[in-house]
């Protein structure tokens, strides 16, 4: 769809770009002689301007282009005085291919949150205007008596990233259409997934590969998270040593004792779900928890019991039900682990204690009388877990864990759970994530913030201190299992949102396979896809939005399950990244690529609910592109100060990354990459003109990261050219300095000839 004479245009960063028709016009050009067009794909909106002038007169535009080269100029010095934005820069620096002037809007129909239009009408008879409004799905036209016409209608597109917004207004009816279009294929539900761009990029080659039958024969892109693979690479099987754990193969195969989880799972070795009292078993303790989310291992150590578990939380009610089968699964997890313990202390192969003053450091004070066991206390203790103990972890507030058994839920009483410690993290739920979420978009978003307290500011909308517990959780959990030995049991509500996080960011603190690019893309697969992160429904695609059919009546809108947790996920990624940056393969624009393609629905990697939905119901993989396989394309995402750790032997239990708490804590700071991306005010700083060249709009990351991965080289050539220059230096002083020891030698010696 194409739409020309737009009017207004204007998105989130024009107070501070001039983007859009903004009145800022460098050659002096009139500002009737500027024109802007929308053009609107299934993959995205654009929006982008012309001038007229340009493609009259030949005189016209040799003026337009000598103008230009001052232009540059005069950006050039700006950006080498560091007195611009980053934004800015792209934005007065952009040039087509013939060295014309332009500006380009641009935005994923999967990115917009909702559509606003608003139409102003003026009566033929009073010439008196009036406006109405109108948002998704409830378009309403208003004709006065005397058939007066329509002057104008601005259409609002909201962004689910940062606050984000384009506007623009037309006197054309196209802009209804242009509506309805939006509407229809930025929120197609599940039932119409293959509205998604994702879809359709792979299209014609589905159609063109299947067979009479229906079926489709398209290539499908590998799995990165291989169970079978992943479970013999974490646990080294060796014949001295028998593995505390099992895959269950059969018991869930079919997704018919919990169709959130893979067909794939693990458990306690002493588990059998071939044998009618092992499946008797799993479907009991099943019975027992939130949404049939039982406990299984996501993590396990390659010499002991140390590992992690996940499930959702039990069914206790008010009445405090009891499940003797759960009891006991918890249990035997303890006793596989105790047992793998004692086996790994004869053999020698237990990792070396450190010292209580070491431990105490890395704690800072925090939790230490939870973290710190009682065996700390004695000299020479040969084996961890000497009580079959299991580390509960419930990663909600206490207040919303005992909240939750007026609805037949809670926690697990440990009276019951026999060698079991439970300690609660506070965590927010997806209500708390998202508004929190909304606040840092809209202090990001807003020209008019105090930035003498803005650091305050981003403090009080509290997502930094949600990000702090979700480390702080995540840490622990990580020592726990590195230090404790302890097997450790995580769960929230439904064991799909903080729970994926948690687990997750543990293990990339464990394991240094997790910190690079397969592994990552393996650990994303594993807790957050196979295990049933709700994609598709916390991202709003069409699902989750909650019900808009009295939104004309209010201006408060129920967004039901839509919350940014992996949004959140990949924030606290980055703090580490960006704090360790040399314990990954890969640099923060790989993250921040990532964030941008969880709403773009330009991959179908990061879409639907669960693994049966992608496998079975949408074939993800035989339909839609890979995330990964682009990811692995863009050299710039490979971190070059990257030091690979040798996992062999002993030496992958000393690649795990367990910093300070304090440390990780305190320099929890604003990711702004991904929330000033479209900020209304400058905030990123600019780069050199020499190797900038600038993208036609900041969302199309790949040629962001380009330029900000020809700034990487640059800096790192200049650091070698001082390296070589200074070397060369030292060689130079070095052969003067022994050159004078030389004539020292020579006159002592001469000297004590004449004595």
């Amino acid at each position: 769809m194409f739409i020309s004479n737009l009017r207004d245009v204007k998105d989130t960063s024009s107070p501070h770009t001039n983007v859009g028709t903004a009145k800022f016009y460098r050659d002096g050009a009139a500002e009737g002689d500027e024109k802007w067009c929308c053009a609107m794909t299934l993959y995205r909106i654009i929006l982008f301007s012309f001038r007229e002038s340009e493609f009259t007169t030949d005189d016209i535009d040799h003026q337009v282009n000598g103008d230009t080269a001052i232009d540059c100029c005069r950006i050039d010095d700006w950006v080498r005085s560091a007195s611009v934005s980053m934004q800015f820069q792209w934005a007065n620096h952009h040039r087509n291919a013939g060295g014309k002037f332009h500006q380009v809007i641009q935005m994923p129909i999967g990115a917009i949150d909702r559509v606003e239009k608003t139409t102003d009408f003026v009566s033929n008879a009073s010439q008196t205007g009036f406006a109405s409004s109108s948002f998704i799905g409830h378009s309403t036209m208003y004709v006065d008596n005397l058939g007066g016409a329509v002057a104008k209608e601005t259409l609002i597109i909201h962004g689910k990233d940062n606050g984000r917004f384009i506007q623009f207004t037309t006197p054309s009816y196209e802009c209804g259409k242009a509506y309805q279009h939006l509407n229809e294929y930025a929120f197609p539900g599940k039932k119409r997934l293959g509205f998604l761009f994702a879809f359709e990029s792979r299209k014609a080659e589905v159609m063109g590969m299947g067979n009479p039958a229906g079926r489709i024969t398209s290539r499908a892109t590998p799995r990165r998270y291989d169970a079978l693979v992943e479970f013999q690479r974490m646990v080294s099987v060796s014949p001295d040593i028998q593995c505390p754990w099992r895959p269950l193969l059969k018991i869930n195969s079919s997704y018919s004792v919990c169709g959130s989880y893979p067909s794939i799972l693990f458990g306690p070795s002493s588990i059998n779900d071939e044998t009618p009292e092992g499946i008797g078993i799993i479907r009991d303790i099943a019975a027992f928890r939130s949404g049939q989310r039982f406990q299984t291992l996501s993590w396990a150590s390659q010499y002991d019991g140390a590992s992690l578990w996940r499930c959702a939380q039990p069914k206790v009610g008010i009445q405090g039900n009891r499940s003797s089968t759960d009891e006991r699964y918890v249990q035997m997890i303890g006793e596989c682990a105790a047992l793998a313990n004692s086996q790994a202390a004869v053999k020698g192969k237990m990792p070396p204690r450190p010292s209580v003053e070491f431990l105490r450091m890395l704690t800072g004070g925090i939790n230490a009388s939870e973290l710190m066991l009682e065996s700390y206390g004695r000299q020479g203790a040969a084996a961890f877990n000497e009580k079959c103990m299991v580390k509960i972890m419930d990663l909600r507030p206490k207040s919303s864990a005992m909240a939750n058994r007026t609805a037949g839920y809670g926690y697990e009483n440990t009276s019951y759970y026999k060698n079991t410690t439970l300690s609660f993290h506070g965590i927010g739920n997806i209500h708390a994530v998202r508004d929190s979420y909304q606040k840092l978009n809209a202090l990001c978003a807003n020209p008019t913030a105090n930035d003498v307290q803005w650091m305050q500011l981003v403090e009080e909308t509290k997502w930094l201190s949600m990000v702090r517990l979700v480390l702080s959780a995540s840490w622990q959990a990580a020592f726990h299992v590195r230090y404790n030995r302890l097997p450790v049991l995580l769960h929230c509500s439904h064991g799909w949102d903080r729970t994926s996080q948690v687990c997750a960011l543990a293990q990339i603190l464990l394991d240094p396979h997790f910190r690079t690019r397969a592994g990552f893309s393996c650990l994303v697969e594993k807790d957050f896809l196979a295990l049933g992160h709700p994609f598709h429904l916390r991202s709003g695609h069409g699902e989750g939005r909650g019900d808009r059919s009295n939104a004309n009546a209010s201006s408060q809108v129920d967004e039901g399950q839509m919350s940014p947790i992996f949004i959140q996920f990949l924030d606290c990624v980055w703090q580490i990244v960006n704090q360790y940056p040399d314990f990954f393969e890969f640099n923060s624009k790989y993250i921040l690529v990532i964030s941008e393609h969880v709403y773009s629905c330009r991959f179908g990697t990061l879409l639907c609910d669960t693994e049966k939905e992608r496998e079975v119901a949408a074939s993800i993989r035989q339909r839609t592109p890979c995330l990964w396989e682009y990811l692995d394309s863009s050299p710039e995402l490979v971190n070059k100060s990257y030091m690979p750790v040798n996992c062999h032997g002993n030496k992958c239990e000393e690649g795990s990354l367990i910093m300070p708490l304090p440390c990780l804590m305190r320099n929890v700071t604003l990711w702004t990459d991904r929330f000033c991306m479209y900020s209304s005010k400058p905030t990123d700083r600019c780069l050199p003109p020499e190797i900038a060249r600038v993208p036609t709009n900041l969302a199309k990351s790949d040629q962001v990261l380009d330029r900000v991965g020809r700034f990487n080289d640059v800096e790192l050539e200049r650091v070698q050219a001082d390296a070589v220059k200074w070397k060369e230096l030292a060689r130079q002083k070095d052969e003067q300095i022994f050159a004078l020891n030389e004539k020292l030698k020579a006159q002592e010696h001469e000297h004590n000839q004449q004595i």
